[in-house]
């Protein structure tokens, strides 16, 4: 069966495409900059357009909101999900047996109820027959990605103007930096889906591919810009490009091939097919080139780019292809799912429990999670929202009690899970120069969000910092700067709009598994006969719109972090000058330097051994199968979520194994083949850098000031600053950090 969240991924990286394309055929002699700053309004106002429509189509009848009629509407009436779902049989078994229709009214689905174009409702085909039955359909993820196509399209519309803007020609030598924050707004879109993993309708899924369909579209359009420069202007851009990314043009290497490796090989296969075309000389098509590129298989500009993909560091960009996909897959897999299964195993075993202990083991199990640091606070909150209310309504006084109570509770652990973040981890670990070195102390951003976060009282970016950015990072951050606790307690606070609609939407999701009359209440009493239909219908639209709210929260904070920590590097560069250089630090980056290049030495790809070059390959292929498998082609793991009728128990046995589909542990065994593919390869090169130490060889290292020139009588390795030779003073001991601190990627 086709992953339905592919329309995502097609549309989000179809645009960029089309775009391309149009240009390359209409506009060959426009400039790619200049042809993409048309683009920036009119793909703001139709994206803008598209999402207002969408949200005013929802409001003018509750027939449009995400309901589970409108569910049982698409799955059953318009996709005809029976005929297409290859484990349907195996579905219908496992239902309750009142949701099975009877011989004589038979539907072709074999269930009890069906859908009634005239009427446009749900015909219930047996008395006890309930919207309950219409669980079956939660695997009809197509049904949620058919309602929410409009929004789909608009964000993919904003978000490919947003890129546009920053190629304008007279922002192009900001141009760098842009994409850089762009890809960090990206990566923290990854945590903001991992924090959604409990939710239903597939919104966490959704938001997850478009992320990563958005990685595959910059990806498209940096390749569009500098991948082929023609004449001095294009050139003289990749040039600009380069010198502002500063050496970092690795990890952008990296990304583009761990996202988008199958797309580009099928565009070298297309060039293939082009080239091939122009020697038969068909009509309409361009002369071969006699002689340099474009002579052979490929076409002039595929073959340049292959020239130039030739050159790169080889062993420095699998590497970090592999750092790139192991980090994705622990957010998406450890955090996202095997942390929701957790949550859930922990619901059952305390639903039976009074207030007080349910209470402490909440705090207690959360505090725990808290202190992993891939972890996200909203999974618990979630979950503070579906178990506490449960057990605590008689005791509180109703649900809207039990929810203040559940809110207040989760504020609390949320305060005390910072101040141990920040007491018992950060401030222990800043004593450690490595530690402060790995964090980048001295860097421009961490000296920025110390100023920022250092200011008593309440404001907009500290606010933002603390509540949008990740749980465990930001807190032991704050330690490691040594920042005043009450302040950073203070500044917290403001997670209360964060918490509150999360805490809100587990509540929705545990009151729309409630039936009218259970097996329950009529064993207490309540009601005399079974009626398993939904007591709060209301309820699981409630609940995806809360848990939308915590994401648009959540995600929108860290983009106005974002701009208010930009606004300061510029407006406070002399408040950020005052604050002191960590010394041991910086002596400590000068070492790494040292060492860095030694890596960067020996593991030139002509250097490194045959056996070395096939351990990078198979690591950074191992992951990136995986990351395909998890993200694109799908069918990893069984569906399961907080709430809404899937249990530890019932629906994964009991057993968290269980959650791993076919194409999951071939995922994850990519996974783990890939991470020990990336120690035997740390292992080596820390090997190759130590024999170069140990072999007396002159060490060299990056140009320097001339101030920082090394006095008589002090070990000297020879240096260049401007085409001149430096001296400048090395630590040669074995007991120095050059090792331990430096750059282990390769």
């Amino acid at each position: 069966m086709i992953n339905p969240y592919w329309l995502i991924l097609l549309y989000t990286v179809g645009i960029p495409a089309w775009f391309i394309i149009t240009k390359h055929i209409f506009y060959r002699n426009i400039i790619f900059r200049d042809y993409v700053a048309w683009l920036t309004g009119p793909l703001l106002a139709a994206g803008i357009l598209c999402v207002i429509g969408w949200g005013y189509w929802i409001s003018l009848s509750p027939l449009n909101e995400w309901t589970p009629e409108l569910k049982v509407k698409i799955a059953e009436y318009e996709i005809d999900w029976p005929t297409r779902y290859s484990s349907w049989e195996e579905d219908l078994q496992n239902l309750p047996s009142v949701c099975h229709a009877s011989d004589a009214n038979l539907t072709d689905s074999g269930l009890c109820f069906k859908w009634n174009e005239t009427t446009q409702e749900i015909d219930m085909l047996t008395d006890k027959c309930g919207l309950h039955c219409s669980k079956i359909y939660d695997s009809c993820f197509v049904a949620f990605v058919v309602w929410a196509t409009p929004l789909i399209v608009g964000l993919a519309l904003i978000f490919c103007s947003f890129i546009c803007s920053f190629l304008k020609p007279e922002s192009s030598s900001n141009a760098p930096r842009m994409f850089f924050k762009v890809f960090i707004l990206l990566l923290f879109g990854l945590w903001c889906t991992a924090s959604l993993a409990g939710a239903g309708a597939g919104i966490g899924k959704a938001f997850a591919y478009f992320m990563f369909a958005a990685m595959l579209a910059i990806s498209m359009i940096l390749m569009a810009t500098f991948g082929s420069p023609s004449g001095d202007h294009g050139k003289a851009a990749l040039e600009n490009f380069k010198n502002k990314i500063d050496g970092k043009e690795n990890l952008l290497k990296s990304l583009l091939l761990v996202t988008s490796t199958p797309p580009i090989m099928f565009y070298f296969f297309l060039s293939i097919i082009n080239q091939l075309v122009r020697r038969l000389r068909l009509p309409m098509s361009a002369p071969v080139e006699k002689e340099g590129p474009g002579s052979g298989c490929l076409t002039k500009i595929a073959s340049t780019q292959l020239s130039n993909f030739k050159t790169w560091h080889h062993a420095k960009v699998l590497t970090y292809m592999m750092y790139w996909g192991i980090g994705y897959i622990i957010m998406q897999v450890i955090m996202a799912k095997l942390t929701v299964v957790l949550l859930s195993w922990l619901i059952e075993v305390t639903e039976e429990m009074n207030l007080v202990v349910v209470t402490f083991i909440i705090i207690a199990v959360g505090l725990a999670l808290f202190l992993l640091p891939p972890v996200p606070g909203v999974p618990i909150y979630l979950t503070g929202g579906i178990l506490i209310p449960n057990v605590g309504k008689e005791v509180l006084g109703g649900i809207a009690a039990a929810v203040s109570y559940t809110c207040i509770v989760s504020i609390i652990l949320k305060l005390g899970a910072c101040t141990l973040q920040q007491k018992a981890i950060g401030e222990p670990m800043s004593g450690k120069v490595y530690i402060r070195q790995l964090v980048g102390i001295n860097s421009v951003m961490i000296r920025t969000m110390k100023l920022v976060l250092g200011q008593p009282g309440l404001n907009v970016a500290k606010v933002a910092i603390l509540v949008g950015g990740p749980d465990w990072p930001t807190s032991v951050l704050c330690g490691i700067m040594r920042l005043s606790w009450p302040q950073i307690m203070l500044g917290t606070l403001p997670v209360f709009f964060l918490i509150v609609p999360t805490v809100l939407a587990g509540t929705f999701v545990w009151m729309a598994g409630l039936e009218m009359c259970s097996e329950k209440d009529i064993a207490e009493g309540l009601c005399e006969y079974l009626d398993p239909s939904p007591k709060y219908d209301y309820a699981s639209t409630l609940s995806a719109i809360f848990l939308a709210g915590a994401a648009t929260v959540q995600s929108g904070s860290m983009v106005v972090a974002t701009i208010y920590l930009e606004a300061a590097m510029r407006t406070r560069k002399g408040e950020l000058d005052a604050i002191p250089i960590d010394k041991e630090v910086e002596e400590a980056d000068k070492k790494n330097e040292v060492t860095n290049i030694i890596r960067n030495e020996v593991t030139q790809w002509h250097l490194v051994p045959f056996i070395m070059k096939a351990n990078l390959v198979l690591g950074a292929s191992s992951i990136m199968i995986c990351c395909y498998l998890v993200s694109v082609i799908g069918g990893c793991f069984e569906v399961f979520q907080l709430g809404g009728g899937y249990t530890f128990s019932g629906t994964l046995g009991g057993n968290v194994f269980n959650l791993f589909l076919r194409n999951g542990v071939i995922a994850m065994s990519a996974f783990v083949a890939s991470g020990l593919f990336l120690l035997i390869h740390m292992k080596w090169t820390n090997k190759k850098v130590q024999e170069y130490v140990d072999s007396g060889k002159p060490l060299p290292v990056p140009p320097v000031p001339e101030e920082e020139v090394g006095e008589s009588g002090q070990d000297t390795v020879v240096g260049s600053t401007a085409g001149k030779s430096q001296i400048v003073p090395v630590d040669l001991s074995p007991t120095s950090a050059t090792l331990e601190g430096g750059d282990t990627t390769g």
